[in-house]
């Protein structure tokens, strides 16, 4: 699978997990998102790495990408998430 054209969201990517995680991601060509509360991860994690970062849980997360992203798109990749299982 070529990770060129691929974003992917990360939740929980400021962890020390995640964050190895998000580093593999983006070594593969993958862009990256990663949403965090901070509650267990550290932003220094990421501080390196070319991400687009977000503070903050996932209620937050899905209310900003439905406002930031075009709602067919959405609507379009979850379907063929869905139809690749």
């Amino acid at each position: 699978m070529g990770w060129g054209s691929t974003r992917i969201l990360v939740t929980g990517g400021a962890s020390f997990i995640g964050s190895h995680l998000v580093e593999a991601l983006l070594d593969r060509g993958a862009s990256v998102q990663v949403v965090d509360n901070l509650s267990s991860g550290r932003a220094e994690y990421l501080h390196d790495l070319d991400v687009e970062f977000l503070e903050g849980g996932l209620h937050r997360t899905i209310d900003w990408y439905f406002e930031t992203k075009d709602p067919a798109d959405v609507a379009a990749r979850f379907e063929t998430v869905l139809t690749e299982r």
